[in-house]
């Protein structure tokens, strides 16, 4: 009785380890993948640096349109201050395209200066005298 008792007890222990073996791989195997996620997280912050900081030279550049559109329009010439107006939202455009992977910083940057910038034609236009464009366009 007592050598079917080891016996017994013995399998129990092998049947353990091999559960314990099983475990094991799947924590390296589960590692593994992790170190891969984190690996191309970081790639993607870096590569996404560089269109933040395009992104952020666009805006700044959609701003110099718009205070140019202003000049322009102080001086009577609306046709050149359509053009800066459009080349700022061109730029906008541009900035929130340029965004790979928009942070809350960068996108509310975009979303501000969208929206400034959309604000700004809206005066410009009840100052000539015409209705803005519903589609926002």
């Amino acid at each position: 009785m007592r050598r079917q008792g080891s016996r017994f007890f013995t399998m129990v222990l092998i049947a353990l380890l091999g559960y314990v073996a099983w475990q094991l791989y799947s924590l390296k195997r589960e590692v593994t993948a992790l170190r891969a996620e984190i690996a191309a997280i970081k790639a993607n912050r870096i590569a996404g640096g560089a269109s933040e900081t395009q992104s952020i030279s666009l805006i700044s550049t959609a701003k110099e349109h718009l205070d140019q559109a202003r000049k322009y329009l102080g001086k009577g010439d609306t046709k050149r201050a359509k053009q800066e107006l459009e080349n700022s939202l061109r730029s906008l455009d541009q900035a929130y395209r340029s965004v790979k992977i928009p942070s809350a910083d960068i996108g509310e940057r975009v979303l501000n200066a969208v929206r400034e910038t959309r604000d700004s034609v809206e005066q410009l236009w009840h100052r000539l005298g015409a209705k803005p464009n519903s589609k926002g366009d």
